[in-house]
């Protein structure tokens, strides 16, 4: 049962049996990579178009902000949507992408908290930074694993 969630089987091309065993984590990793990327070019075009929202060092800077943004976001979003939720009492489930889009703008100003590269002016400056960084790296992802 470990070995099933552990490792996944290596099969042959020829489909006669497997050939050995490869850690789980590796399918996860081109996918990180790609929302690495994604969330870097739209960080990036997000500070080249909206005042108040400035990265430091260019695309260096963005690529620093894109991975601190990435841990944040896969560790926390969900978590922070869900307080949400429950601290409106349900009434955010009928808000779909404005509590998406408010959670975003959290974990933009706590990126801007721990980095150095990030400057965000305001909050209402990262909420309506969110807007273009949520659908930027869905975009942006999605032309990409369609690329690989």
């Amino acid at each position: 049962m470990t070995a099933q969630i552990c490792a996944r089987t290596v099969v042959q091309a020829s489909g006669s049996g497997p050939v050995g065993t490869v850690p789980a984590w590796t399918g996860y990793t081109p996918a990180m990579i790609i929302t690495w990327i994604a969330t870097t070019l739209a960080v990036w075009a997000t500070a080249t178009l909206l005042p108040g929202f400035t990265v430091k060092n260019g695309m260096k800077g963005a690529l620093v902000v894109g991975a601190v943004f990435g841990v944040l976001n896969a560790l926390l979003r969900k978590f922070l949507v869900g307080v949400i939720k429950v601290g409106t009492l349900g009434l955010a489930s009928l808000l779909g992408p404005l509590v998406t889009w408010l959670a975003v703008a959290l974990l933009l100003v706590l990126t801007d908290k721990l980095s150095d590269t990030l400057k965000i002016k305001n909050f209402p400056t990262a909420f309506v930074g969110a807007i273009p960084i949520t659908i930027g790296v869905e975009v942006v992802s999605r032309a990409l694993r369609a690329l690989f």
